[in-house]
């Protein structure tokens, strides 16, 4: 028995405590042919990590519970093989493009955002590559 490998636009990782906003996007990214794992928080975020789950970008909110998306960034760069994926800032916080530079971070999208303008955020910042689980 062979394990087919899906071909997909794109795998991403939503981190987004607003379920309303996490949803969307995640609906936007799977009618465009994209797999997508969701977390609420930078917790979870990092147990899709550490159960080796690779995607090609982060979307990453700042401002969540539990763990927010500073201590999100610096945990997912001490991870080995992690420290590499491309990370776009999604924030409402009026101070979100001087956090996301100070994180490293590849982008930075002001929420609300329009779908075309995070579309083409990740088609710039991740590399078309078959689905990794």
């Amino acid at each position: 028995m062979s394990a087919e490998v899906e071909q997909h636009w794109h795998a991403l990782l939503v981190v987004e405590d607003e379920r309303d906003i996490r949803d969307a996007i995640s609906n936007l990214f799977d009618f465009n042919a994209c797999t997508v794992r969701n977390a609420m928080d930078g917790q979870q975020a990092v147990a899709h990590l550490r159960d080796g789950y690779r995607p090609c970008v982060i979307l990453l909110d700042l401002s969540m519970p539990t763990m927010d998306g500073i201590a999100f960034r610096g945990e997912q760069k001490a991870l080995e093989g992690c420290a590499d994926i491309p990370v776009i800032v999604v924030s409402g916080r009026d101070d979100g493009n001087e956090v996301a530079v100070t994180l490293g971070a590849s982008a930075f999208l002001k929420k609300p955002v329009r779908a075309t303008v995070l579309l083409t955020a990740v088609d710039r910042h991740c590399a078309v590559s078959p689905v990794r689980r």
